[in-house]
């Protein structure tokens, strides 16, 4: 049997579950809707319970790449912008966790200074290394992330 989650969480009684995983799921949603659940969660939540919603990274470029590849999802949410809906909500000791990072493999590569002596080299190559582990974050970073909430 096949339910819509707001009609399944108004089924459910007020303070009666233990957690929520929502997983791979807000990405689907249009805004009110998940306004909307996000409200009937904290309900049907007992007191000092969590929710966690996990959904793709859209600071990975890699994972906005890929994030598109499903013709049904609607749009990708900064984890900011899902705090702030579940602090909206009523959740409370919010904490925003990322996961799934890019295999090292695929990432650019660093140059290794240990060997040198030409300490300007050293210096200009420290500078490039930084620069190629901020691309690695915005092309590479992890893929996914979660915020968890308390009721």
């Amino acid at each position: 049997m096949k339910i819509d989650a707001l009609a399944c969480l108004e089924r459910t009684e007020d303070k009666s579950l233990d957690g929520i995983f929502v997983g791979r799921v807000i990405e689907y949603l249009e805004p009110d809707y998940l306004i909307r659940m996000l409200k009937l969660c904290r309900e049907k939540l007992k007191f000092g319970f969590y929710i966690v919603i996990e959904t793709a990274n859209p600071l990975s470029m890699t994972s906005l790449a890929n994030f598109y590849i499903d013709t049904w999802h609607k749009k990708p949410i900064h984890p900011e912008t899902l705090k702030y809906l579940a602090s909206m909500a009523g959740f409370r000791d919010l904490e925003l966790k990322f996961a799934n990072p890019v295999l090292d493999e695929y990432r650019l590569k660093k140059i290794d200074t240990g060997q040198l002596a030409d300490e300007s080299l050293k210096v200009a190559l420290a500078g490039y290394n930084d620069n190629v582990g901020r691309l690695n974050d915005v092309l590479f970073g992890p893929q996914e992330y979660s915020v968890t909430g308390k009721k």
